[in-house]
C-alpha cells in the first residue's frame, strides 16, 4: 500500500515541472503522455534525473561538481527508511518532492545512488575503459532510470524479470543516443565521454590532427553501437505489459537523434538536434502505435 503523498506548494510542483522540462525534456514530454495519476511523479523523477545529468556540463572543476553530488548522495541516504515530515524538507523542491516519491513508490536507494555515482565519473577526462565499462555506464544510469519510471507507473506490483529487462535495455539504448549528444559539450570542457581504444582520449587536444581521428574513430563506433542497440530491442520480443510503456517513451527518439548525429559534418562544432516539433510528434506515434 502507498504512503499518503506529502502536499507541496503550487510554487514548488512550478519548480519540479520547469526543472523537468529545462534539463530532461524528452523524459518530461513522455510524462505528459503517462496516464494522468502518474504524471507528477514522473515529472519528479525526470527533474531528478535532468538535474543529475546536468551538473557536468555547468561545471569546470571536478571538485565543484562532487560538491553537488555528494550533497544528492548525503540526501539519498537520508531517504533510506526515513519517515517524511514537512519539517525535514531540505528547501530543495526537486529533493523534496521528488523525496516523497521515493518513499511512496518505494524506489530503491542503491540504485539511485549507483546513478548518481556513474554520473560523477563525467567530471574527469578519464574515458571509460572500454564498451563494457561504456555499457555498465548506460545500466546505471538511463537504464536504471527507466526502471525508477516502470517501478511508479507499476504502483507496487512486481515486474517481473523479462519487463524489467527490456525496459533496461530500452534505456540503454537511449542513454547511448543522449551521450553521443552530449560528447561535444563535455569535450568543451576537457572531458571524453565515451570509451577510449586503450589509449588516453585528451578532449584539451582535438585540434590535432591524430587525436582528432582517434576521436572520430570512436564516435563512429558509438553511433554503430547505439544504432545496434536500437535494432535490437526494435526485433526483441515485446514482453512490456501495456501499463509499463510510458516509461520506455523516451526511447522512441533514439532513432531521430542518430539520424541527426549521422548528418553532422563536424560533430564538435555542428549542432544536432530535431526540432521541437518532430521530437513532440515522434513521441505521439510512438505512444500511438507502440513502435519505437
Amino acid at each position: 500500500m502507498s504512503a499518503v503523498a506529502m502536499e507541496f506548494s503550487q510554487q514548488e510542483l512550478d519548480a519540479v515541472r520547469e526543472a523537468a522540462r529545462g534539463h530532461a525534456l524528452d523524459r518530461y514530454l513522455a510524462a505528459l503522455l503517462a496516464p494522468a495519476r502518474h504524471r507528477a511523479d514522473l515529472i519528479s523523477l525526470a527533474a531528478f534525473v535532468g538535474e543529475i545529468e546536468r551538473i557536468p556540463l555547468i561545471v569546470t572543476d571536478p571538485a565543484l561538481g562532487e560538491i553537488r553530488f555528494r550533497w544528492w548522495l548525503d540526501w539519498l541516504e537520508e531517504q533510506r527508511g526515513e519517515v517524511r515530515q514537512a519539517a525535514t524538507r531540505s528547501g530543495n523542491p526537486i529533493a523534496d518532492v521528488f523525496g516523497d516519491v521515493i518513499v511512496r513508490k518505494q524506489l530503491p536507494i542503491d540504485d539511485l545512488k549507483s546513478l548518481v555515482d556513474a554520473r560523477a565519473f563525467e567530471l574527469y577526462a578519464v574515458p571509460f575503459d572500454d564498451v563494457a565499462a561504456f555499457e555498465d555506464f548506460l545500466s546505471a544510469t538511463s537504464g536504471a532510470s527507466f526502471k525508477m519510471a516502470a517501478r511508479i507507473l507499476a504502483d507496487g506490483a512486481v515486474i517481473d524479470s523479462r519487463a524489467q529487462e527490456a525496459i533496461g535495455n530500452y534505456g540503454r539504448a537511449y542513454g547511448a543516443g543522449i551521450q553521443l549528444m552530449r560528447l561535444p559539450l563535455l569535450a568543451t570542457r576537457g572531458r571524453w565521454g565515451l570509451y577510449g581504444d586503450g589509449e588516453m582520449i585528451d578532449a584539451t587536444a582535438l585540434g590535432d590532427v591524430k587525436v582528432r581521428a582517434r576521436a572520430d574513430k570512436l564516435r563512429e563506433e558509438g553511433v554503430a553501437l547505439a544504432e545496434e542497440g536500437l535494432a535490437a530491442i526494435r526485433s526483441s520480443d515485446p514482453c512490456i505489459p501495456d501499463g509499463l510503456k510510458a516509461a520506455i517513451l523516451p526511447a522512441a527518439l533514439t532513432g531521430p537523434y542518430l539520424k541527426a548525429l549521422e548528418r553532422q559534418r563536424d560533430w564538435l562544432r555542428d549542432g544536432a538536434q530535431i526540432t521541437p516539433l518532430s521530437r513532440v510528434w515522434r513521441l505521439w506515434w510512438a505512444k500511438a502505435v507502440g513502435k519505437f
